[in-house]
């Protein structure tokens, strides 16, 4: 079962930028709770516990830049009629920020809103927002002085897991992934970093690529990779061949034509 709900958090802090909004939403849990409403993070959890047997779901924090509108101020009333989150010009792109919950992990969860998002604010998501920090940017998230820091980094502080490798270092200047941070943080320094997970740097990586032939191929050739995607996993250590069942009533369950885009078998001649 499938649960969504995109829960009221506290308004996050505001990005560098040219032009940024609060955050406060509707929710929208269509369970057995139908109707629209205010609801917390715990309100949320208890209606997702309840629809998956007690399980507790993850909240996940998912940034991404969008293609800037025309009109920006028409996108923020759409967004915050909808979304529980964030949505900022910063340095000329569109970061918009959303919470979410009800997926099994965190690359499920960016597919989703991703698509709300599109849906909703008819913008197009272009990728992931890494959101890029360094050392003294996680000293200010975290509460801590930029000395105590640069002890975790440099384990001098905690026996454990090595503190996460950074992305690069332009100029010499170390810089991470605020959720690898993060994740590192909820594993070796409870209650230090934010309460909701983002993506792994594979997750990004999935996400970034399913956003791209999302947006270059057509529908039913995208529909067809993503029914590959699903399969190649149970024919692995088998030559593939596209199944001659992607088409009818497997198709029009996506709300597409039922033509299926199958790459033609390819004959090698013999010399």
């Amino acid at each position: 079962m499938l649960v969504t709900c995109f829960a009221r958090h506290a308004p996050a802090p505001s990005p560098t930028g040219t032009h940024v909004a609060s955050s406060v939403r509707k929710g929208d849990l269509p369970l057995d709770e139908p109707q629209r409403g205010y609801r917390t993070v715990d309100e949320c959890q208890q209606v997702a516990s309840r629809a998956t047997g007690g399980a507790t779901m993850k909240t996940y924090a998912l940034k991404f830049e969008a293609g800037m509108p025309q009109n920006i101020l028409d996108v923020e009333t759409r967004f915050y009629d909808h979304f529980d989150g964030l949505i900022a010009e910063s340095f000329g792109r569109l970061i918009v920020t959303v919470y979410v919950e009800g997926h099994e992990n965190g690359a499920m969860a960016a597919k989703y809103a991703a698509l709300e998002i599109e849906k909703k604010l008819r913008v197009a998501v272009v990728r992931v927002d890494r959101d890029l920090v360094d050392a003294a940017e996680i000293a200010r998230r975290i509460g801590r002085s930029r000395e105590s820091v640069s002890q975790l980094i440099h384990g001098e502080r905690r026996k454990g897991s090595p503190f996460p490798t950074p992305i690069g270092a332009p100029n010499g200047k170390r810089i991470w992934e605020w959720s690898v941070v993060n994740e590192w943080l909820r594993d070796n320094v409870p209650n230090s970093g934010d309460p909701e997970y983002g993506l792994t740097r594979d997750e990004m990586t999935i996400v970034d690529s399913w956003l791209l032939r999302w947006g270059c191929l057509s529908r039913e050739q995208h529909i067809g990779l993503e029914f590959y995607d699903i399969t190649a996993p149970m024919n692995a250590g088998r030559p593939h061949v596209r199944s001659t069942h992607t088409g009818g009533s497997w198709v029009r369950s996506w709300n597409v034509s039922e033509r299926v885009i199958r790459k033609p078998s390819v004959s090698i001649a013999s010399d």
